[in-house]
Order: C-alpha cells, then structure tokens, then sequence
C-alpha cells in the first residue's frame, strides 16, 4: 500500500507544479506589468489604483482586481489574469444609485445610459429628468436588469452597489455576456470625502482624471476651511438619525460610519 501510495502521490505533485507554474494567477497583477506610480488618495480605503507602463492600470476593490486599459489596447482577460476595463468607458449600466451623482459631478453623466433606479425614485432633479427623457434607460431592478439591453446597448461596464452581493447569479450572468462588473463599496468608507473621492474612479473609467481630481480639491479645500474641533461638547447639539422601512422596522447607522462622522463633522452629537 505504501508504494501504491507513492506512485499516486508523485504524479499529483508534479500536475500541482505544472498548474501553477503555466499561468498568472487570475485577479493578480502579472509580473509583467512594469509599476510607474499609484493614485494618491487622501480619504478612501476601499479601492485603489496603480499604474503601469503602455498607460495600464490595476484598480483593486476588495479581493478584485482589473486591468485597466485604452479603448485600442490588444488585450483580452487573459493577457494578464484580469478582467479588462476598457477606458474610457461607453455605454455604462450605473446600479450603484449613489455612484451616478460623482458621474454627473465631472460631468460625465452622459456616459451613463442604463440604470435600475427608476425616474420617480431619483431626488436629485438632473438625474431624474435624464431617466425621464430616455437619456439613461431604466433596465428593471439591481436584481433582475434587462439583459438583451444591456447587449443591445454594447454596455462596456456595469457598477453594482454591494446589494449584488445578494444576487451573485446576477453579477455572473452579466460578466458572462463579457461586461466587466465593479462593485460599488463607497457605503463602507468611514469617511463623507472618502465616499466623495470615489470620483477619482470614475474620472479614470471615463478617461477624465483632471476633472476628478480638480473637483475634489475644491470641495475638499472647503472642507478643510472649516473645523469645530472647538466646539465645547456641552454645546453640541444630539442628533438622531433613522429611516422606517415599509413594515415599520427602524433602521439606525452604526456608529463611526459615514453618516455618524458627517454629524460628528457639522458639530453635532
């Protein structure tokens, strides 16, 4: 038994070593990728960006990674074990509703042509006259898009917010008909300008940085201009803030997310 044992054993080892060394891992940067710099960011934690040489980029959200391309790059997934991201991106299916006001920000709203939030749903006047005049399509739901749109519409990127998390067979069936797929996950940042330099993001996808980052320096100079750092905590002002759902359930932030650091920030307790 003990040879027997031997004589499996050896030719596993020596598939596993094949296996490994034939390929780059998927969702890792390939060794290939020559790094010249990073994004900077000042806020945000939950992604990142580094650049590589011929005008690549790796964006890392979570454990995903892509690769970030020109429109003209003679690439596919497996060049380097990623997903490509062509940029700047056309046709962009935004499910993320808190994503679309940083489009419209650096003015790139009319890159955005499907959404699943419909017109009524939207309370920022802008996005809801788009949906309303048929610039952007409402495609159904986060949880169950219109599909043959999508293809029809030569969708080059989708953003989900991480409500997809509840959908996964979503998220695959689109990435099945080759649409790259990001989650959204600003909602995890713990900080109001860590959400907002999530527009640096969308500036690269859109093949507009300058105008992301000048957006965000401006409203993050604002910011700075202003502290209450001084106010006496006997002065503060105690907030609270809530949402009821449809059957009646109170719904409360958890303490050090965005919403409690933006309270916290305009003085209150």
């Amino acid at each position: 038994m003990k040879k027997l044992a031997n004589i499996i054993l050896i030719p596993l080892i020596m598939v596993s070593t094949f296996s490994c060394s034939g390929s780059a891992e998927k969702g890792t940067a390939d060794s290939r990728l020559v790094k010249t710099g990073s994004m900077e960011l000042k806020y945000a934690h939950e992604f990142s960006v580094d650049y590589y040489e011929n005008d690549l980029a790796v964006l890392t959200i979570g454990s995903d990674k892509f690769l970030i391309a020109p429109q003209e790059a003679d690439i596919n997934d497996d060049t380097y074990g990623m997903t490509v991201i062509r940029r700047p991106a056309e046709n962009i299916y935004v499910a993320a509703s808190s994503a679309m006001d940083l489009f419209d920000g650096i003015g790139k709203l009319s890159d955005v042509k499907m959404t699943s939030t419909s017109a009524v749903n939207w309370s920022l006047p802008g996005i809801r006259e788009s949906v309303e005049s048929g610039d952007i399509s409402y495609i159904g739901k986060y949880s169950s898009p219109d599909y043959e749109f999508l293809v029809s519409k030569e969708c080059g990127l989708a953003v989900e917010s991480t409500m997809i998390y509840h959908s996964p067979e979503v998220r695959e069936q689109i990435e099945s008909l080759g649409i790259p797929v990001i989650v959204e996950r600003s909602s995890y940042e713990t900080h109001p300008l860590g959400r907002m330099e999530w527009i640096k993001l969308y500036g690269l996808l859109t093949g507009d940085t300058e105008t992301a980052e000048t957006y965000f320096s401006e409203k993050t100079e604002a910011f700075e201009a202003l502290s209450t750092d001084d106010i006496p905590e006997s002065e503060r002002k105690t907030a609270a803030f809530f949402s009821v759902t449809s059957n009646g359930s109170f719904t409360i932030r958890k303490p050090g997310d965005y919403v409690s650091k933006m309270i916290d920030l305009a003085g209150g307790r």
